[in-house]
């Protein structure tokens, strides 16, 4: 019986796991894409804005005005009608809270805004624009239902507090485009 502990435990190589282990090697060439971002991820590409360092785009799902960075879109369901459910990422106790309804007549006059962030504490947005609002730090989105023609302010948190927030003022026009200014 030995007193010493093996240098590795059984049935591992001595030489390294990998060491002795065949790779064969493919070939097949792999064609360029050519789905993105014509036809890629979001089928309607708009202008874009930068929230937080990150690109913002606009496109339109079941009628809905969405302002979204290139990561994610906020999750949107169809209702009886014509309403559509929003909801955000959310900590599972907070499930009622991370979502809500925007009725078929009112589509027309409100946009979705979200931006994703990372962070321990949550962004935050307000004015006469915001019908709704969720944020928090476990689901690291901002996604908020906004009036058109109203003027907002958004507070984005940045990399885990080490560094002073983002801050900026906007407004959303009539025709459901965004404009964003950063405040110094």
């Amino acid at each position: 019986m030995s007193v010493t502990q093996p240098r590795q435990p059984r049935g591992v190589p001595t030489g390294g796991q990998w060491r002795a282990t065949a790779r064969p090697k493919a070939d097949v060439d792999l064609a360029e894409s050519t789905s993105w971002p014509p036809g890629g991820w979001f089928p309607q590409w708009a202008p874009e804005i930068r929230i937080a360092d990150h690109k913002m785009s606009r496109q339109s799902d079941l009628g809905v005005v969405v302002w979204t960075d290139y990561w994610r879109r906020p999750e949107l369901a169809p209702l009886a009608g014509g309403a559509v459910r929003v909801i955000a990422e959310h900590a599972g106790r907070n499930a009622g809270l991370a979502r809500t309804t925007i009725l078929g007549a009112d589509i027309p006059q409100v946009i979705v805004l979200r931006v994703g962030y990372t962070a321990r504490s949550a962004a935050q947005i307000s004015g006469p624009a915001v019908a709704w609002s969720y944020s928090d730090h476990h689901g690291m989105e901002l996604v908020a239902v906004l009036h058109r023609g109203q003027p907002f302010s958004l507070r984005v948190p940045y990399a885990w507090g080490h560094a002073p927030d983002w801050r900026y003022t906007g407004e959303v026009s009539a025709d459901g485009d965004l404009t964003v200014e950063e405040l110094p």
